[in-house]
């Protein structure tokens, strides 16, 4: 495996990023703070005195941790991404709030995790609350959540990974036209379209549920009377007054 120097800051007992296994792309990053929740939070006046103090929230922006990591590689054309870990969806509430980190090789601040917390429905009150530091305002319907403990990360945890990546340094040139593929401008959705078909009127005129087959549809079942016009076309017409029974009374008699 090809190996890289990666200069790294005393910061107390702040511990190094390492691979959970040899062959590990990431490396895991500790969390050495409390997580810090930016936000609204509903102020103490909707609060009667004897009421317990539950921690509301109008609205959470995110939920940030800091890691004590400053660092420095020293090949100058590699940067660093930050990857949640694959146990996120699992063990949290949370994603990362810019999905993927970039650090770029000239930063030299601390590495700071930022995460946004999703929502549950339990999570979620529908409360009237009332502002008391005045008897006379109205009690107002407000939608507030209480963010769950156990579902966010802790001081100590391990909250996210480094994986380092080659810089690629581009030169952009404007031009008139650019060249043509079979793609073109299909944008969002466009290389999973379903064939489209027309119908053409004639002798080999073709069914919907024809086209609806040969689009990749699962096969419809012929209607009963189909199926009997079909019969009689490989049987041959019934002659005129004979009782023609189902196809499978007919099959059963038949033996």
């Amino acid at each position: 495996m090809t190996q890289m120097e990666i200069k790294v800051k005393r910061n107390g007992d702040t511990p190094l990023p390492k691979q959970a296994t040899d062959q590990a792309a990431g490396y895991d990053i500790i969390a050495t703070s409390d997580p810090k929740i930016v936000g609204e939070k509903l102020d103490s006046k909707f609060f009667l005195p004897d009421e317990p103090k539950v921690e509301w929230w109008k609205h959470v922006f995110y939920i940030e941790y800091e890691t004590g990591l400053f660092i420095a590689p020293t090949d100058k054309n590699i940067h660093t991404l930050i990857y949640p870990r694959s146990s996120i969806s699992s063990k949290t509430n949370m994603v990362l709030a810019n999905s993927i980190g970039l650090v770029d090789y000239d930063y030299r601040g601390q590495i700071l995790c930022r995460f946004r917390y999703i929502w549950q429905p339990f999570d979620l009150a529908w409360l009237s609350i009332k502002d008391h530091s005045n008897p006379d305002n109205p009690y107002l319907p407000m939608t507030l959540g209480n963010i769950n403990p156990d579902r966010i990360y802790k001081k100590g945890d391990t909250i996210a990974q480094l994986v380092f990546s080659p810089t690629i340094n581009v030169n952009f040139q404007f031009v008139d036209e650019l060249d043509q593929t079979a793609r073109g401008e299909g944008g969002h959705g466009s290389t999973d379209q379903t064939k489209v078909f027309s119908l053409h009127q004639g002798d080999g005129a073709k069914t919907l549920s024809d086209l609806y087959s040969e689009a990749g549809g699962v096969p419809i079942k012929k209607r009963y009377s189909d199926e009997m016009k079909e019969r009689e076309r490989i049987e041959g017409a019934p002659k005129k007054g004979t009782f023609m029974p189902p196809a499978g009374i007919h099959e059963r008699t038949s033996k």
